[in-house]
């Protein structure tokens, strides 16, 4: 219909009706929990802890290159079992904007200037002020995110020689920290995970 001659004012209309209403729709997506998330204007009521529990567990660490699969959930339980208690929350969510607008590995996004904004704006004005954190991570969980992307690395990767360049110590390996899960597993074990944290008493 796009590409045939227009021949009445009527079909003027619904053509730009047509085009007005796709191009809306590109302007978000639809969550698990059927939520409208709109990446360029994101608010605090788009956020749902189970989307992000949901989405994480499917996405996988390293673009999928490795050994197996180990999901961006995961990580985020270890890395908030490893962050001081106040931390924890912080920790675990460190990287909730990926169930939004998925995990880009770091080297791509030294080339993308614009998502690590876009990365930026829904962490600060969605991700932070829906679970009461600060608009910018820490120190202490960015130093963590290195040390648990050095411990898996030297897991998972066949060549992990460039994390050299990475500042910190692996931390010490386990296989409850690292194994071969199903994503049903590790999106339960993130909410209980969340729970946990959010029933502690802990204060910034």
């Amino acid at each position: 219909m796009l590409n045939k001659k227009i021949d009445s004012f009527s079909e003027t209309i619904t053509l730009l009706s047509i085009k007005k209403d796709r191009d809306y729709l590109m302007l978000y997506i639809i969550t698990y929990k059927s939520i409208k998330f709109f990446p360029g204007s994101p608010s605090p009521s788009m956020i749902d802890i189970e989307d992000i529990a949901h989405a994480l567990s499917l996405t996988n660490r390293f673009s999928g290159h490795s050994k197996f699969p180990l999901s961006v959930a995961r990580h985020s339980i270890n890395c908030s079992l490893m962050a001081s208690p106040e931390r924890q929350m912080e920790a675990l969510l460190h990287d909730a904007t990926e169930a939004y607008i998925s995990d880009i590995s770091r080297p791509t996004k030294k080339l993308l200037a614009e998502y690590v904004q876009l990365e930026a704006n829904i962490y600060r004005n969605a991700i932070a002020p829906a679970f009461n954190l600060p608009p910018v991570l820490s120190k202490e969980v960015l130093e963590i995110d290195d040390r648990m992307l050095i411990t898996e690395s030297m897991a998972l990767l066949n060549d992990y020689s460039w994390v050299k360049k990475l500042n910190g110590d692996p931390y010490p390996f386990s296989s409850d920290m690292i194994s071969e899960r199903g994503w049903r597993e590790d999106e339960s074990d993130f909410l209980k995970r969340y729970e946990e944290i959010k029933n502690a008493t802990f204060l910034y």
